[in-house]
């Protein structure tokens, strides 16, 4: 499995497990979403990526590439597209070298469930995704992930509003920074 596809499933699992409670609602237009479901929402849209990237192919080393638009499920219904550009220098024989990325994440109509709602999301226009890592001779990986951005939600119970997105994962010290619909991950 190439390194742009484990990415967006590890900032969700990191994103998950170290969020920093907080009621600050910057970053939110409308109605509010609670932690549990800011976070539910926003790791079903990195599972969406990386099941959109699962299907593009290798490129050979030392390309850069421009990625067809591709498509990923969400679980519930509803897509996310995936387009951009990925500069990999990995070396296919020992997986070492660099690889950075440009590329922007469309959401169309994913249902998200949640404890108690279901959630429609579309893009607020979109999430930019961003990436420089390097993979060393030990596979220790170093370099950033960011994602920015926002989305549109719109939940069973009549909720609606907009979320916005800046978050950063930091390979060197594997730190999870930024905020998601307002609330602090670290």
């Amino acid at each position: 499995m190439r390194l742009t596809t484990r990415l967006p499933a590890l900032m969700a699992v990191l994103l998950l497990a170290t969020a920093a409670c907080s009621d600050d609602t910057t970053g939110v237009t409308g109605d509010p979403l609670t932690q549990q479901e800011a976070f539910a929402i926003f790791a079903e849209l990195q599972s969406a990526v990386a099941d959109a990237l699962g299907g593009v192919a290798p490129a050979p080393a030392l390309v850069s590439t421009p990625i067809p638009e591709v498509t990923g499920a969400c679980l519930g219904g509803g897509t996310v597209k995936i387009s951009g550009d990925v500069d990999d220098n990995i070396d296919p024989q020992t997986g070492l070298g660099t690889i950075t990325f440009s590329l922007v994440e469309s959401v169309d109509d994913c249902v998200v469930q949640t404890t108690g709602s279901t959630f429609t999301v579309n893009g607020a226009p979109n999430l930019l995704i961003s990436g420089d890592l390097t993979v060393a001779e030990d596979f220790a990986i170093t370099g950033t992930y960011d994602m920015d951005g926002g989305f549109r939600y719109a939940s069973d119970d009549g909720r609606e509003g907009t979320c916005m997105v800046d978050v950063s994962l930091d390979f060197s010290n594997y730190s999870l920074s930024g905020r998601v619909c307002g609330q602090s991950v670290r």
